[in-house]
């Protein structure tokens, strides 16, 4: 039975907006700068990945950080979640709020406040699950002492990190790895090795060698789950096996289900960023993936599901235009915003040239170099796509659903 979670009261209904005018981006009685979701591209992007899934075979327990939005949590458990996953105390207690009910903390949980933290969630509710990593002994010791000391009379369920050198978190060699393991089953009063997990995008798409470095970063995984399996034997509860960013999700789903075959183990992708994918970045690693691996061509492109838009503010030389948004709006981690789109009030959206770009970001100016012959206007519309969008999210705490004429037809909310 699909999960249902307690999510907040809409502020806006079918045909209306927060605002209370004629529910319409295009009509200009909304405030803006205002970040907007395309209702249709969402869809687009969940049947995408439902048949991703279906023809791979593994689970999704998609990243909450993204969004950090019950609402959208909603849709991804809809579909066939597994759970959410987490990347810190703070997210875990927001899912559990909201009633999430399996959570994977995809980083180590470090420091006697955070693992207190977790252990309360768990003492009041039994029928929560959470999953964490380790990649150290000193990780283990530190969980065993921290769940003590939180009076939690359970055993917390534990995944061993993998990681490449140079990079992030996660064990580099085989020998760490088994020192883990038997690290794990010396707190087996507190503490489950429950499997391996390992996270591939800190390896740039475009990298040359990012295949190599992620076969390797598989075959070690492969090692230290048949590993695994002599030191500590499974239980009753299925092991599991976690990988995936937004990006190699193609590799990391061919690695799980082939690890996952005839085994009693459950293959969970991590991938946040599908649902709204964006406009430059993750479309660009779409292509890559489609060209690694052909058969994923038939399911089309993700869609950018957000966008923020705000007013052209000022026209003040030839070629140059301020539009009202900036880095308090809009992400600016990985590359500027693009203007997808603009109108004049009233009429139709129009694509914006290609030549339309921003230069500059400050807190709430983008400043854009244009064409001589723009023919922009102080008030006219814009509409901006991002690269990234965690770090758009964050900075809206209400955000309208749109359908594909820009009316308003819902919110999420989000809890950052």
């Amino acid at each position: 039975m699909t999960q249902r979670l307690i999510v907040p009261r809409r502020l806006a209904h079918k045909g209306e907006n927060t605002a209370g005018g004629v529910g319409c981006l295009f009509e200009d009685a909304l405030p803006l700068p205002a970040a907007v979701l395309k209702r249709s591209a969402l869809a687009h992007n969940r049947a995408w990945m439902r048949r991703f899934l279906a023809e791979t075979g593994v689970q999704l327990c998609p990243h909450g950080k993204t969004t950090m939005s019950p609402q959208l949590f909603q849709m991804q458990l809809d579909d066939g979640a597994w759970g959410i996953t987490a990347a810190t105390a703070h997210h875990v207690r927001v899912y559990a709020a909201f009633g999430v009910k399996r959570i994977l903390l995809a980083n180590q949980l470090i420091g006697a406040g955070n693992i207190a933290a977790i252990a309360g969630l768990l003492n009041a509710d039994p029928g929560l699950q959470v999953v964490v990593q380790v990649d150290s002994v000193a990780g283990v010791a530190q969980l065993a002492e921290g769940l003590r000391a939180g009076g939690f009379a359970g055993t917390l369920p534990v995944l061993i990190e993998l990681g490449i050198g140079g990079k992030r978190t996660g064990v580099r060699d085989h020998a760490t790895g088994l020192a883990l393991l038997q690290a794990l089953v010396g707190e087996r009063a507190r503490l489950r090795w429950a499997g391996v997990t390992l996270y591939e995008g800190v390896v740039k798409y475009s990298d040359p060698a990012a295949e190599p470095l992620l076969d390797d970063l598989y075959q070690r995984a492969l090692a230290l789950f048949e590993a695994g399996l002599q030191v500590s034997p499974p239980g009753a509860e299925p092991l599991l096996l976690s990988a995936g960013g937004s990006v190699f999700f193609d590799k990391a789903a061919a690695f799980l289900g082939r690890v996952a075959q005839g085994r009693s183990v459950v293959p969970l992708l991590r991938c946040g960023c599908y649902l709204t994918s964006d406009a430059s970045f993750y479309q660009r690693a779409t292509a890559a993936l489609q060209q690694r691996a052909p058969q994923f061509q038939k399911l089309g492109d993700f869609l950018p599901a957000l966008e923020v838009w705000t007013h052209v503010q000022s026209v003040p030389e030839p070629g140059l235009v301020v539009a009202a948004l900036g880095k308090r709006d809009i992400s600016y981690d990985l590359e500027p915003p693009r203007v997808l789109w603009w109108c004049r009030r009233g009429a139709s959206v129009q694509a914006a040239p290609a030549d339309m770009q921003v230069t500059a970001l400050f807190d709430q100016h983008a400043v854009l170099s244009v064409a001589a012959d723009h023919g922009l206007q102080v008030g006219d519309l814009l509409g901006f796509g991002m690269a990234h969008p965690c770090t758009t999210f964050d900075k809206w705490r209400r955000i309208a659903v749109v359908d594909d004429g820009y009316r308003v037809v819902d919110t999420v909310d989000t809890f950052f």
